[in-house]
């Protein structure tokens, strides 16, 4: 039986209009997942560093190179402690979403070591302990 030639075109422009959206669809999904495993490959990386850090704080620590008491160092190695548990959940999650690109994820949360590195970072109340007085700023002036 031969289907007559109104039908044929009314089918291809079916399949047309199913195959062009879904062709959109499914680059739009490959490029979110292209995106996720950039992601997930980011804070794979971030993790072997605040990994890294961990290993040279404890080197040292042994090595007595570094004062033990030092807040500031122990800022910096809180702040590894929690940015490595980050950086894992934030590989994982991505991970798991290049595997399901069509679904939805929340947003990243805030960076639990951030604050603790800046504040390893303050140098703290700062002090005007060199004054020059009148006759020193004569001594430094430059000749014309």
């Amino acid at each position: 039986m031969k289907l007559p030639k109104v039908t044929i075109r009314r089918a291809m422009i079916a399949v047309a209009i199913i195959a062009v959206p879904l062709g959109f669809w499914s680059r739009a999904m490959f490029s979110r997942r292209q995106s996720y495993l950039s992601d997930a490959a980011y804070h794979a990386r971030r993790e072997g560093e605040e990994r890294h850090n961990l290993e040279v704080f404890e080197r040292n620590r042994r090595a007595r190179a570094a004062a033990t008491s030092d807040p500031s160092m122990a800022k910096m190695e809180q702040a590894s402690r929690l940015r490595v548990a980050y950086h894992v959940v934030l590989k994982n999650k991505y991970q798991k979403a290049a595997a399901h690109p069509w679904v939805s994820i929340p947003p990243d949360p805030k960076d639990p070591g951030e604050g603790l590195l800046w504040e390893s970072l303050d140098p703290g109340p700062l002090t005007n302990e060199f004054r020059l007085s009148s006759e020193d700023l004569k001594d430094l002036s430059l000749s014309r």
